[in-house]
């Protein structure tokens, strides 16, 4: 996904991508919207036990996909074997993706379906809200995904929570984790009349106690929807 951006960005829009095949799908982000990027300052290394805590999420999806798929099967629910949860949601449905999930499925694998399940819903939100230009409800879904990815995926952190937390009051619409979690950076949504004041409580409240101010310019900044990466003819 991040490569696919990375290459396939267009200015002024977000892309709802796809995979096998991949697709992007270009969708006008609303001119007065602003997102936020703030860095934890913890690095979340792909090494250690954060390593570890990254193969295991992905092998309790895995786990629990092949769980629901089976009762799918003995259901009659689904009439193959899925290959993937898109594949799984398109035969079954979330709904009833999550009810059979909920039979079979102990803790933790029933809150990592969960949240891959409903993550693949708000996405859809997500684009429409979009294309709606409707600024609360796509603040909203990034609060839910923030939700999702701290209590079901269990993947964000002390510090995570607190710059979100920050950011909503301060005024942003919605704020999430970016990334992988475990440290990083969060997103966060606001308007060209509340950006300031978001990134001012963000200042303020979390890297001035830390001892960070220093850091802002780094830490902290506004993105704007740019091209992706080409190549220019010397």
């Amino acid at each position: 996904m991040d490569q696919a951006i990375s290459v396939g960005g267009r200015v002024g829009h977000a892309a709802r991508i796809a995979f096998a095949p991949l697709r992007m799908r270009h969708i006008v982000v609303p001119g007065d919207w602003r997102f936020i990027v703030a860095h934890t300052g913890v690095r979340a290394e792909k090494s250690g036990h954060v390593r570890e805590a990254y193969n295991q999420r992905r092998s309790e999806c895995e786990r629990a996909l092949a769980s629901v798929a089976e009762r799918g099967l003995q259901s009659h629910l689904v009439p193959t074997a899925p290959q993937g949860y898109p594949d799984l949601l398109r035969m079954m449905g979330s709904q009833a993706a999550i009810a059979a999930a909920t039979e079979v499925l102990p803790a933790p694998l029933l809150s990592r379906f969960r949240h891959v399940v409903s993550e693949a819903a708000r996405v859809d939100q997500a684009a429409d809200c979009l294309s709606r230009t409707d600024f609360s409800g796509f603040g909203a879904l990034m609060d839910d995904s923030h939700c999702s990815l701290r209590t079901d995926y269990e993947v964000s952190s002390e510090e995570l929570d607190d710059l979100v937390d920050i950011a909503r009051d301060g005024g942003a619409a919605g704020a999430r984790l970016t990334g992988a979690g475990f440290g990083g950076c969060i997103v966060a949504l606001a308007s060209s009349d509340t950006v300031d004041a978001v990134l001012a409580a963000i200042a303020e409240q979390y890297y001035q106690p830390r001892g960070m101010s220093d850091r802002l310019g780094d830490c902290l900044f506004v993105a704007a929807p740019s091209a992706g990466a080409s190549v220019d003819a010397l």
